[in-house]
């Protein structure tokens, strides 16, 4: 299961013929043209890779793109875990700023797109901002987030808006979400 996750998130032109995806929910997420990934970790309570700039590192990084699969919190709706997530964010850094960008469903999946800045980093002392897209599966929660350093351009914000909007959750069991190559 690992590894077609990990094959899923790698941006691969097509996936593997229906007969090849296990049953169930898989997250398509691909992974930004001339990012490398940086970091990954599995524990119970789930799956974190981070993809960065090649030639960059997860610890010295202009741009990262982060996706969790959170199995332990399944069903949870994407709102209530954004919610949580900012107040945690609010507790490093007091003058955090969220603001909703979109919301709703997506192939049978509820989803939310959030914009959240920091201006000042506790990390770093400069300026972070990361667009972040939950999604709340029937087996885990999914989240992907685009982030940079320094400011919210139109630009960056465009760009990581327009990727997270390829970002899916797809299952093998429901007709309306279907993955890839499993329709009739």
């Amino acid at each position: 299961m690992r590894a077609l996750l990990i094959l899923l998130l790698a941006g691969l032109p097509a996936l593997a013929p229906a007969q090849s995806l296990p049953e169930g929910e898989h997250l398509l997420a691909p992974v930004p043209q001339g990012f490398v990934l940086g970091h990954e970790g599995e524990d119970a309570t789930g799956l974190l890779q981070e993809f960065v700039p090649a030639g960059e590192r997860v610890e010295d990084w202009s741009q990262m793109m982060t996706v969790r699969v959170l199995r332990q919190i399944g069903g949870t709706h994407p709102v209530a875990w954004h919610n949580n997530l900012v107040e945690l964010l609010l507790q490093v850094c007091p003058t955090a700023t969220a603001q909703e960008v979109a919301g709703g469903e997506e192939q049978g999946t509820p989803f939310h797109l959030i914009l959240v800045g920091c201006p000042a980093s506790p990390a770093t002392g400069g300026e972070e901002w990361f667009l972040s897209k939950a999604m709340g599966g029937r087996d885990a929660l999914y989240n992907v987030q685009g982030a940079w350093r320094g400011p919210a351009t139109e630009a960056l914000v465009t760009a990581w808006a327009g990727h997270l909007r390829t970002v899916l959750v797809c299952d093998t069991r429901r007709a309306d979400a279907p993955c890839p190559g499993t329709g009739p």
